[in-house]
């Protein structure tokens, strides 16, 4: 939608054009709100807008179609789009979740929990979480966000929020499903992590403006922090204790961007070699 949307801007100044629409169709309804009596709705508004412009129109057609079918066929600027559908519930999740999973949430969990208890209209998939018709879900959902961190694994939700794991893994699809998380391996203090090797300098570049607005502060200087392998805890401690949780929060951004990466433990077991009269009596 994005690309059709830059691409008839760049045409024909299709988006400015339709902006205007709207904004002109704003100003126009409140002005003769103001001199009501009995003051016209927010939906009526909304009404208004989608009659006026082709783009509200549009976009509309968009949410219904892929609420009722998953799957939207439109027009943008009296163009075809190419159907635009949800993604697929099992390309999201070929990889199975695992107790030490955690979850990194794109936004604060009040951010979300606030959407939760407002949006009037969520948009459910019925086959693919058929359990959330059910009220108590959101409630588990709500629980989930409450407490969660990327230092707490799956496994330890579920035994702080006595929610089922097999049910914290479907709220944790359901999160990952709309967008709202990522799944990652849970930190922990003891383990040591590298600059990706597979980030070369310019998509981290990229992400740096990003990292700003988010997290605050140069990425360069947390990435300084990883060029020796040393573990977290250890890296932790020249901080100072009132700026270690915001450095955690910028590492686990780096984590849930694929910037940074753990390095795997590996426990090797061996035999001692045996002399002939030991291995007779093996």
């Amino acid at each position: 939608i994005s690309k059709a949307l830059i691409l008839e801007e760049i045409n024909s100044g299709y988006v400015s054009t339709q902006v205007r629409k709207i904004f002109s169709t704003r100003q126009k309804f409140c002005q003769e709100n103001i001199r009501r009596d009995v003051p016209l709705t927010y939906k009526e508004l909304v009404t208004e807008i989608i009659t006026k412009s082709d783009l509200a129109s549009a976009m509309q057609k968009i949410f219904i179609d892929l609420k009722t079918n998953g799957v939207a066929h439109t027009k943008m600027n009296k163009k075809y789009l190419p159907p635009i559908s949800l993604k697929n519930y099992d390309d999201v999740f070929s990889q199975q979740l695992l107790p030490y999973h955690s979850i990194f949430l794109f936004k604060t969990s009040k951010e979300w929990i606030s959407c939760l208890t407002n949006s009037d209209d969520l948009i459910l998939l019925p086959e693919q979480f058929p359990h959330i018709q059910n009220k108590g879900f959101f409630e588990k959902v709500k629980k989930v966000l409450q407490v969660s961190t990327p230092q707490t694994s799956l496994q330890y939700l579920s035994m702080t929020t006595e929610i089922p794991l097999l049910e914290i893994y479907d709220v944790v699809r359901y999160l990952v499903y709309w967008g709202k998380a990522k799944v990652i391996e849970a930190v922990f203090l003891d383990d040591v992590y590298i600059l990706s090797p597979s980030k070369e300098t310019q998509p981290v570049k990229t992400l740096a403006m990003r990292f700003k607005e988010e997290c605050g502060g140069d990425i360069t200087k947390v990435l300084n922090s990883f060029i020796e392998k040393k573990t977290l805890d250890k890296i932790l401690e020249p901080i100072p204790e009132g700026d270690q949780d915001s450095f955690v929060e910028a590492f686990t951004w780096l984590i849930a961007h694929d910037v940074l990466i753990r390095v795997r433990k590996y426990l090797c077991t061996s035999m001692e070699k045996q002399t002939e009269r030991d291995s007779s009596k093996t």
